[in-house]
């Protein structure tokens, strides 16, 4: 369970065996950094790391053309809604990163593909889109950090949660036999249901019809 959360366990999220893509000058600093305070916010060591790598490539001094800062790419808004005083602190940084990534999974039901979503393209934009947004540069992300850290993402598994995610009003969903048929303007989609309906939430794997 813990595993889904974004942390395999307590003393095992102690002992990062994250290997980055190539050298980074920062990356041990960085990585024992993690280590320690990765638990605090029960997450994976190793997740925190891939995203690092993909944001800022472990450049402490990183500035996107956006106007994301730092080691996990905060933007002005997010650091102060989290505390970070300082957006070019290590440790700050990190704290606040940990800490909007750990927000993230704590409103998504714990699903780090959309938390890694919405880290990228925001929270919105996941609940907008019922799942990861059809955006290449957010697909790309999620599918980059997974792989990173061993796993791999199935962008068609849409969560619906009772207050978490929000379909647009024009979503229709349709019972067909065993199955549901996923309606909008744009697509039709059938989805298998996979969990019961009288809980008030439930998984879809999504395929087009």
């Amino acid at each position: 369970m813990l595993d889904i959360l974004g942390v395999k366990d307590q003393r095992e999220a102690s002992c990062s065996l994250y290997v980055p893509d190539k050298s980074y000058s920062a990356f041990e600093k960085v990585a024992r950094m993690v280590q320690d305070m990765a638990p605090e916010y029960e997450l994976d060591p190793d997740l925190v790391l891939a995203l690092i790598e993909k944001e800022s490539r472990f450049k402490p001094k990183a500035r996107s053309h956006r106007g994301a800062k730092g080691l996990m790419q905060l933007m002005s808004g997010t650091a102060k809604d989290f505390g970070v005083k300082d957006v070019w602190d290590l440790e700050q940084n990190l704290k606040g990163g940990m800490a909007y990534l750990r927000w993230l999974l704590d409103h998504l039901e714990g699903k780090v593909e959309l938390a890694l979503a919405a880290y990228n393209a925001g929270l919105a934009n996941v609940r907008r889109h019922g799942g990861i947004p059809p955006f290449p540069e957010t697909q790309a992300y999620v599918k980059y950090i997974l792989k990173r850290i061993g796993r791999e993402v199935d962008a068609s598994i849409v969560w619906i949660g009772k207050s978490s995610l929000r379909w647009p009003l024009y979503n229709r969903l349709v019972p067909v036999d065993n199955s549901l048929i996923f309606i909008n303007f744009m697509n039709r989609l059938r989805a298998k249901r996979t969990d019961s309906l009288t809980n008030r939430f439930f998984l879809l794997s999504i395929r087009p019809v």
